[in-house]
């Protein structure tokens, strides 16, 4: 179809550039439809509430997305199930905070009622971690900074 279309618009150039006695060439000569179901492309197609145009002209049709819903649902009461479990989860919790108690029992050793001298943590003094006591280094002893120092240092004897 579109090889007969080009053909006919070929021959109707050539046909008005040979006719026409002027030196002026003639682009936009009409072109003989031989098809009233084929027209050219020479403009937007007209726009519907249907379609949309594109840059091409090339009309797209308007697809929308399914409205989706969801069903309310309920959840069914657990409790008759999950009532044997909750139970036997408090029976659990319950020996071994027994356990527990009798384990701080039997490993306090000495007299409860004495009085003991605690260190409070707040005051005692703060000693280094291990890691600052492998990484740090040790100061240095003084070295004597001025000639007077040097000289006030007691003598060595070999």
């Amino acid at each position: 179809m579109s090889k007969r279309l080009l053909q006919i618009a070929i021959a109707a150039v050539l046909s008005t550039s040979l006719a026409s006695s002027s030196a002026a060439q003639v682009f936009n000569a009409p072109i003989p439809q031989s098809n009233p179901a084929v027209q050219p492309a020479v403009g937007p197609a007209p726009s519907t509430g249907a379609v949309e145009q594109t840059g091409w002209g090339i009309p797209m049709p308007k697809i929308t997305m399914p409205k989706v819903t969801m069903p309310k649902l309920t959840m069914p009461n657990m409790d008759s199930v999950t009532a044997p479990i909750k139970s036997g989860f408090g029976k659990v919790s319950a020996g071994s905070k027994k356990a527990w108690e009798g384990a701080k029992e039997m490993l306090t050793f000495g007299d409860k009622g004495a009085n003991k001298e605690t260190v409070n943590r707040a005051t005692a003094p703060k000693q280094p971690s291990l890691w600052q006591k492998l990484t740090t280094r040790k100061t240095e002893p003084q070295v004597p900074q001025t000639v007077g120092e040097f000289m006030s240092q007691p003598r060595l004897d070999p």
